[in-house]
């Protein structure tokens, strides 16, 4: 995967009647000029949290527009379920 030399769009030219159509060109612009790009890099250089990047290819996903490849299993216990004491098991 490649790192982007520099960032993708700008939030300075987000419409803020059509922002989620702006962001979903700007990940979509990333992407043709980039290739496979990681999560992470999409969010630095979009200046946007991976909860907000993951919402966005994920309806880009289901539109048919990107492809999801690969998925991380995260090793920490949920913060809802370390509160109770509890773990997850199958």
């Amino acid at each position: 995967m490649r790192q982007l030399p520099y960032e993708c769009g700008s939030g300075s030219d987000v419409d803020p009647e059509n922002w989620w159509a702006a962001v979903d060109g700007q990940i979509l612009e990333c992407l043709r000029a980039h290739g496979t790009t990681k999560v992470e890099t999409l969010c630095d250089a979009l200046h946007l949290s991976e909860g907000e990047v993951s919402a966005f290819l994920a309806m880009l996903t289901r539109e048919g527009r990107v492809k999801i490849r690969e998925v991380e299993l995260v090793s920490r216990v949920p913060a809802c379920l370390a509160e109770k004491g509890m773990t997850c098991s199958k």
